[in-house]
């Protein structure tokens, strides 16, 4: 993601526009660093569940008429507070740009902060003067929408001074978030499936995030696994890695553009990666070598097919260098100019006349998205309530151990007293005789 909005700061700086970046904190020691100067305005913390507040709102004014703006591009599409925040700028007469930096599939995974999908996406397509989209179809759903898209990808200067030679190694690298959405444990699966065919294949996993630990635990419980795989941690400086590869791995479940998968093709690494057709760099011929959605044995096999074939991964490699070449010729200037005339000038950019039937059928993807959701959480309720019960039940049985082992201890001391009393210490004496006869006499009484 910083890679991504240094791609983007750079291309609108190179236009002689001076650039003022909002953000909810500021920026550390640690982090990416952006090659452009920009001056950072820091708005207090964002929680993207929760819509703009009062406080939020003002600070945000206040800097925007501080600083001079005048053209807003908003980065967090799904933020509760972007409808707040586009209204603010319609007050103010500040034309306003959505950088849509998903993929509208992505509008099928339910978040609960999100709303309804529909209210969301009507609002900011009401709202916003244009959309500035990594993909082309993502550029035609919004066209459909009824709202000017810009189809704008990111487009990085070349970290390599020529196309590195990679060896005929069986060395594959993952990046990214650890996150849900990632799956970096797919990684670790597919990989333990290529150990079993290339034993001295290794796995190095650059990135962090909050699924690092199952992927830690895993490899705990598999030491001969754990040998062969290295988690770095965040990494800056991804070149090395990249150079010392023979095969690029990606196991997300969506994306918009992926910036991780432009860095592999710029350093000519074959990838195998989950299906994702919607995306312009996962196109047939570009070196990415798609596999069913979540289908870990087949990424396996197509990685073994790949690391047994030098041949193979040098001329996909080279497609991929292929297509990493055509983006960094985009001419960034004039995609960024076009996106700014959109907004500024919206009546040089009025949309041709769409069928009835796409508006139909758009309105209905929505609308069914808001019925699967809520049938989802519906669902989810359900699932909640029957858990309540459990844990109540749960808890029945537990007070009523607690009340037997209290019985139990009850009945001890009862039996503690009973043999520490004078009537038990006589009985036992009197019986001595009979018990003493049963003893020497077989079958006495």
């Amino acid at each position: 993601m910083p890679r991504g909005t240094d791609a983007i700061l750079s291309a609108q700086h190179a236009m002689g526009h001076r650039l003022v970046v909002f953000t909810h904190r500021p920026r550390s020691e640690g982090d990416f660093k952006i090659s452009v100067p920009f001056q950072n305005v820091v708005i207090g913390d964002l929680d993207i569940r929760e819509e703009s507040s009062p406080e939020r709102t003002a600070k945000l004014r206040a800097a925007i008429l501080e600083t001079g703006c005048e053209l807003m591009i908003h980065h967090v599409f799904f933020a509760r507070c972007v409808v707040d925040d586009l209204m603010l700028f319609k007050e103010l007469g500040i034309p306003a740009l959505v950088q849509w930096h998903s993929c509208f599939s992505a509008l099928t995974m339910w978040k609960r902060w999100e709303g309804h999908v529909s209210e969301q996406m009507e609002s900011v397509v009401r709202l916003a003067g244009g959309v500035i989209t990594l993909s082309r179809i993502d550029k035609a759903f919004f066209e459909f929408m009824g709202v000017p898209a810009t189809h704008v990808p990111y487009s990085d200067p070349d970290m390599f001074e020529s196309v590195p030679v990679h060896g005929n190694g069986h060395r594959i690298l993952w990046t990214g978030r650890m996150v849900a959405g990632k799956r970096p444990l797919h990684a670790v699966q597919i990989f333990e499936r290529v150990l079993k065919q290339f034993p001295d294949a290794t796995l190095v996993m650059l990135g962090d995030g909050t699924h690092r630990k199952s992927v830690e635990q895993y490899l705990a419980e598999r030491p001969e696994l754990a040998a062969h795989v290295t988690l770095p941690g965040f990494i800056n400086d991804v070149a090395p890695y990249l150079r010392e590869a023979d095969v690029f791995l990606v196991t997300t479940s969506h994306e918009g553009f992926m910036h991780s998968l432009m860095e592999a093709k710029m350093a000519a690494l074959p990838i195998v990666g989950y299906r994702m057709d919607y995306l312009d760099t996962t196109r047939p011929g570009t070196g990415y070598c798609a596999v069913p959605q979540g289908d870990v044995d087949a990424a396996a096999a197509e990685v073994c097919r790949l690391l047994a074939d030098p041949a193979e991964r040098h001329r996909l490699g080279a497609a991929a260098r292929q297509d990493f070449e055509w983006f960094l010729r985009l001419d960034q200037k004039s995609l960024y100019r076009e996106a700014f005339d959109m907004v500024l000038h919206p009546d040089r950019h009025r949309l041709g006349e769409q069928p009835a039937y796409v508006r139909d059928v758009l309105h209905t993807l929505l609308e069914q998205m808001d019925i699967h959701s809520g049938r989802r959480r519906a669902e989810c309720e359900d699932m909640e309530k029957s858990l309540s019960l459990r844990r109540e039940k749960i808890r029945d049985l537990k007070d009523e151990v607690q009340r037997l082992k209290m019985k139990q201890r009850e009945l001890k001391d009862a039996m503690k007293r009973l043999k520490g009393s004078r009537a038990y210490r006589i009985g036992r004496l009197v019986a001595w005789p009979f018990r003493k006869l049963k003893g020497i006499v077989p079958g006495g009484a």
